[in-house]
């Protein structure tokens, strides 16, 4: 049996930039909607989905679900609102329930989002509601594939209350070094029994989900700042860049200065 792929057939872009609080406490969509965090952070519900979006998460919202929001920080974030259309038919569709999402941040992710916050304004208006749905075809294929290839992990959601506690926890702790017998502790549970049961809900165990957090961190640095290695891996709880490099390394195949060197080809192109 096939099932209908669909893309996004964009209805809506836009950039807000330093934004202190949003207009609604509450609002619902006609269409999918889709909130692209770059900088800030915000409390949300949304379907079975709750909690803080930061910097790297995308939230998904389904057309007319209601949407609840609190700006915690002045936010720069894109909005962009879509219907979905069948494109061509496939094996299977991975659901996409409304929630929170973050997709791994490629240069290709990067030099995406460049286009369509900074390209966009120096392009001939002709051009740009074609180039805007290019990009966000390109954003929602890379939402779609992580989707369908990552059926454990970050992204991935539990119906265990306690241990979606557990790993906002662990998020919150990502710049400071992994306790797992303080974290069992503070839940009641003993360390194994811990283990098990976030192993359960996420697929990986509780280190292994602090280091995929410490990592994606690690890449924005790399990615976004001049800071030193050592400097980075203070901010992600790693005792020193020489032990961050070893990870890092482990992690993708590939060395936080080699990581950096591609990254910096993915620059903004102004049209």
């Amino acid at each position: 049996m096939t099932s209908s792929f669909r893309m996004p057939a964009l209805s809506g872009h836009t950039f807000w930039k330093s934004k202190s609080q949003f207009l609604l406490d509450v609002d619902t969509y006609e269409d999918w909607a889709l909130f692209l965090v770059e900088h800030g952070s915000f409390r949300y519900l949304v379907g079975e989905s709750s909690g803080v979006a930061s910097g790297g998460d995308w939230i998904l919202c389904a057309p007319n679900t209601p949407f609840q929001r609190e700006a915690l920080t002045t936010l720069d974030f894109h909005f962009i609102t879509f219907a979905l259309v069948p494109s061509y038919d496939v094996q299977s569709e991975p659901p996409l329930p409304s929630g929170r999402y973050r997709p791994e941040e490629t240069p290709r992710l990067k030099d995406t989002l460049n286009q369509l916050r900074a390209g966009i304004h120096a392009i001939h208006p002709a051009y740009a509601q074609t180039l805007r749905q290019h990009w966000i075809n390109e954003l929602w294929l890379h939402l779609y594939a992580s989707v369908h290839e990552t059926s454990t992990g970050l992204m991935r959601q539990t119906a265990d209350p306690l241990m979606s506690r557990a790993s906002e926890r662990i998020r919150e702790q990502a710049n400071s070094p992994f306790a797992l017998k303080e974290l069992a502790s503070e839940l009641g549970l003993t360390p194994v029994q811990f283990t098990r049961r976030f192993r359960a809900a996420y697929g990986l165990n509780p280190l292994q989900f602090a280091t995929d957090i410490r990592m994606r961190i690690a890449k924005k640095l790399l990615a976004e700042t001049n800071l030193t290695l050592d400097a980075i891996a203070e901010r992600c709880g790693y005792e020193n860049g020489f032990y961050l490099s070893r990870i890092f390394r482990k992690q993708t195949q590939t060395t936080p200065s080699e990581y950096r060197k591609e990254s910096l080809k993915a620059r903004p192109i102004l049209l």
